[in-house]
């Protein structure tokens, strides 16, 4: 075969996008064989040169360059050559529109993806707070990043995209280990790229490999879909419930929140260590882009139920702090403090915020706030520190109705919880808010019968970390 027939097999070769290596595994043949022809050392066989011009979307003339005697093999039989004789306007319609696919490939990942995504981001940041779900829009750079890669006709760059999945795990670990912002809803950051990286390995690859990649459209569509779907879950946790209630690990101390129809309350803000405490509480509620509280109540002024809520209120604002009417209570300049000196009742939809007060000539435990959280698929009551007496005082005041979930007194106190209490609230649960190996034996194993004895399920802090109840 001489050169001019070899360099044009060579030419539209890399016209269509292949390597010797990816012709070769096409036609079934080895690359030595590719190379001899593209130096003129052999020719094509009738058998391959009819595969090379149904590769290449041409006829065997437009294949020879018009000069098919050049090459040594003849020329296939009629009845062959009709067989791949297409229309004329055929390949040129389809060379069309691979040339559109080509254009809109290459055009939609010129486009700057990664900072319009990383714009956004900041924006929601600084509008609205910052939110480490809103992370999984960092995922879709990456995954047109990926698309991009498989839209190429280059194995190479196709396989550069397999490591991307180790990179997110290692960026999950590094923010979730040096800052502390662990949340349920990073695992998207773990599911999404095991996921692709399965896709790649089980489906993209060898639709890759078998069809060039000729629907890129479809390949972008169904990504793209998916990356939405995977965002909008990230939000959709919090809708499925309307009522949650949440007591935090802080050791030996107390701070709960209370969730409801958007509403975010907390009652108590201290534990074993008041700088540590203020840090469990600010990062569980920015985890959930939750930079400011609706209320922050105080229940009394005991350190281990107050002694972190400066020191959160200067990272959390809150639009009203209830405290009791006390001296020496926790004091913002960035919130509406208010004294409960009677009763007080928050209302908004379905769901009523009662704290009840009452007056005791004993300790400061006994004159303890007492909230009950009255939504429409949960009620909770808390009592802070109060014993038997200051329960029955409220419960002589019927103040006390049937509950779902009840907040077991002064950490589970054998003084506190009394059998009158639970068997006018009747609770289902009974979470106990204690450090472990606390120097008070709180819960007291008196308590603990008491509960075992009424039925009721029950959580310990000390035992089973923060306490999470979704209704």
């Amino acid at each position: 075969m001489d050169l001019k027939t070899a360099n044009r097999l060579q030419q539209l070769r890399k016209e269509n996008g292949y390597s010797q290596d990816a012709l070769a595994e096409k036609l079934g043949l080895s690359r030595q064989a590719i190379s001899k022809w593209e130096r003129g050392e052999s020719s094509p066989d009738t058998d391959n040169l009819i595969a090379l011009a149904e590769l290449y979307h041409m006829t065997l003339d437009q294949l020879l360059g018009g000069e098919p005697s050049l090459l040594t093999p003849p020329q296939p039989a009629p009845r062959q050559a009709a067989a791949v004789a297409q229309p004329a306007e055929q390949p040129k319609t389809k060379e069309k529109r691979h040339a559109l696919h080509g254009k809109l490939g290459k055009s939609l990942f010129k486009f700057p993806f990664p900072a319009v995504v990383a714009i956004v981001y900041v924006a929601l940041g600084l509008t609205f707070g910052w939110h480490p779900s809103w992370l999984v829009f960092l995922l879709i750079p990456i995954y047109y990043h990926f698309a991009g890669a498989c839209m190429t006709k280059s194995q190479k760059a196709f396989m550069m995209a397999q490591p991307i999945p180790e990179v997110i795990v290692t960026v999950f670990l590094v923010l979730g280990v040096c800052a502390k912002l662990w949340h349920p809803a990073w695992v998207l950051f773990l599911i999404i790229p095991v996921y692709y990286w399965l896709v790649a390995v089980y489906v993209l690859l060898p639709v890759f490999l078998l069809s060039r990649n000729r629907r890129p459209g479809v390949l972008l569509c169904c990504g793209t879909l998916g990356l939405c779907l995977a965002l909008l879950a990230s939000w959709a946790e919090p809708m499925l419930y309307s009522t949650r209630v949440t007591v935090l690990d802080v050791g030996q101390g107390q701070c709960i929140l209370l969730q409801s129809e958007g509403r975010t309350y907390m009652v108590d803000c201290g534990g074993d260590s008041d700088t540590e405490t203020a840090d469990i509480a600010a990062e569980t509620l920015l985890s959930q882009g939750i930079s400011r509280l609706d209320g922050l109540i105080l229940t009394h002024g005991d350190r281990d139920h107050t002694g972190a809520a400066e020191n959160l209120l200067s990272r959390v604002k809150a639009d009203i702090l209830i405290l009791p009417p006390e001296e020496g209570m926790p004091t913002s300049d960035n919130a509406e403090v208010v004294y409960a000196e009677q009763d007080l009742l928050l209302t908004y939809g379905k769901t009523n915020l009662h704290i009840f007060t009452t007056d005791s000539n004993r300790s400061e435990n006994e004159n303890s706030l007492c909230v009950l959280f009255d939504t429409e698929n949960c009620d909770i009551l808390i009592t802070g520190d109060r014993s038997a007496y200051g329960e029955r005082m409220l419960l002589h005041a019927g103040k006390i109705p049937e509950v779902d979930v009840l907040i077991a007194g002064h950490h589970g106190s054998k003084n506190s919880t009394c059998e009158d209490l639970l068997a006018a609230a009747q609770p289902q649960t009974v979470c106990i808010s204690a450090g472990r190996d606390n120097l008070y034996g709180h819960p007291a194993a008196e308590t603990l019968q008491r509960l075992e004895n009424f039925g009721c399920t029950v959580y310990r802090t000390d035992r089973d970390g923060t306490i999470t109840i979704r209704r």
